[in-house]
């Protein structure tokens, strides 16, 4: 049995910021990997993800809320559609017992929940769009850096 309460007693701490000379300027160096050798292209991305990664936490969160500025309502409106209906999912389909025999008992209820959430997605489908297009843009630039 896995003791959870081991996890709650250690302290959480980021790796060190590097500056900005050493994560983007001129120590490092900018070129294209040797695409014939995957093994040390991917060695790369890897030491270059754990060694920046406090930067390239930043950045993703540098980009979000550029793009939430540009459009906050579209933004707000399409993380809210996304947690709420993430969270109905998994409440639904998980968490509540009652729920889970309900949904075995009466399987329409889970094609009616379906028709609700896509259609809650369809017209909201711009702003829907708009955050996970924000969200990918964050981590494309995260990965385009290392």
């Amino acid at each position: 049995m896995i003791d959870s309460t081991r996890f709650l007693d250690c302290e959480w701490e980021f790796p060190p910021f590097r500056t900005l000379h050493d994560f983007l300027l001129e120590s490092s160096r900018f070129q294209l990997p040797n695409y014939n050798d995957l093994r040390k292209w991917n060695n790369r991305i890897v030491n270059n993800l754990v060694y920046y990664q406090t930067n390239y936490l930043y950045t993703c969160i540098a980009i979000l809320l550029v793009m939430l500025s540009i459009n906050p309502v579209k933004m707000l409106i399409g993380m809210a559609t996304l947690v709420s209906i993430c969270g109905m999912f998994f409440y639904y389909f998980e968490i509540d017992e009652f729920c889970v025999r309900l949904k075995r008992n009466f399987p329409q209820i889970g094609v009616i929940y379906a028709i609700m959430c896509g259609s809650t997605i369809f017209y909201t489908q711009d702003s829907v769009i708009y955050a996970l297009f924000s969200i990918l843009l964050s981590f494309c630039g995260k990965f385009f850096f290392a």
